[in-house]
């Protein structure tokens, strides 16, 4: 990992609390082992997206982010999960058959 680009995340994204953890600075195909990426928890009243492709992290990414907010005392349900497969209740993300089924007949 080129030690210059490190150094630029470390003054960019500088160490503190009240921080979200991101993950780690990725150059030329090359992860650094720390992860230095992080959000201030004051900018999340702002809008953001979590974007990508079928399996590349996007719900995971959700998760973790409210993970970290919710140890940290700070209230994580302004998030949409548009595709249902994050929740915050510990269900399971899409419903079973036989709880399909239930809901069905109910």
């Amino acid at each position: 990992m080129d030690a210059r680009v490190v150094a630029a995340a470390r003054q960019t994204f500088p160490a503190g609390t009240n921080r979200l953890t991101l993950g780690a600075v990725v150059h030329q195909g090359e992860c650094d082992p720390e992860p230095l990426v992080s959000l201030p928890i004051a900018m999340l009243n702002r809008h953001g997206l979590i974007a990508g492709a079928t399996a590349t992290g996007k719900t995971k990414t959700l998760q973790l982010l409210a993970e970290q907010l919710s140890a940290g005392g700070e209230d994580h349900r302004r998030s949409r999960d548009h595709s249902g497969d994050a929740r915050s209740d510990g269900r399971a993300a899409r419903p079973t058959a036989a709880e399909e089924s239930s809901l069905l007949s109910a």
